[in-house]
């Protein structure tokens, strides 16, 4: 890390650590803090999305909206200087997400696959008790 006019190098390395727990937490809600907010919120090509309330609903209130930020995160374009930028976060947690942090996101594509299959398994039951005489 790369201290800048506004983070020193232990301010850049809490975001770091303070991401990877929220992506290790399933993105649970209480730990999107306002510090947190106010730094992923001008990474990764994002932006502010209005609020901390908003940007949190925009990307993580349903396991899709994180499925895609998974996405959106893994092909953002990562450019600047880290004496200026966060680029040196970004890349740090991007190498953690395509390690370790890669079972978090295959980990997520299961559940919304089960979560589908339960749905659609259930909608089949209705329909045979229905029509099936």
């Amino acid at each position: 890390m790369t201290a800048t006019q506004y983070q020193t190098v232990e301010q850049k390395e809490k975001v770091l650590k303070n991401l990877i727990r929220f992506v290790k937490s399933g993105f649970k809600s209480t730990l999107f803090t306002k510090d947190l907010y106010n730094n992923l919120n001008s990474m990764f090509g994002h932006i502010a999305n209005y609020d901390l309330g908003t940007f949190y609903y925009t990307w993580f209130s349903t396991k899709e909206r994180q499925s895609h930020w998974f996405e959106h995160t893994r092909k953002a374009y990562i450019c600047g200087n880290p004496a200026f930028t966060r680029v040196d976060i970004e890349t740090a947690f991007l190498d953690w997400l395509n390690k370790d942090g890669k079972k978090y996101y295959l980990k997520l594509n299961e559940e919304i696959k089960q979560d589908v299959e339960n749905i659609e398994c259930n909608e089949l039951a209705r329909l045979k008790a229905k029509y099936e005489h």
